[in-house]
């Protein structure tokens, strides 16, 4: 990950935020093959600590609504009566 710094520093920052309690959110944008999953790679690495989830979008589900938010969330269903109520 060479003449990453900034993008490295930056989840770093979010992460680091999320440690202390705060929601962040980070979005990688970018053209084919600038680097974004090993961006998402450092991240998922330097959180180890956390839970990371992660969705891969799949061309036949393109016709379904909200498919990739349903992958997201399947695994993590279990927890939701954990959740502070509103």
């Amino acid at each position: 990950m060479l003449d990453r710094q900034s993008e490295r520093a930056a989840i770093d920052g979010v992460l680091r935020s999320v440690r202390d309690g705060f929601s962040a959110t980070l979005v990688l944008r970018g053209s084919t093959g600038v680097g974004k999953t090993a961006l998402l790679g450092y991240a998922a690495g330097s959180a180890s600590d956390m839970r990371v989830c992660s969705v891969a979008g799949i061309e036949t589900e393109i016709g379904l609504g909200f498919a990739a938010l349903h992958q997201l969330l399947v695994p993590v269903l279990a927890g939701v009566r954990e959740l502070p109520g509103p």
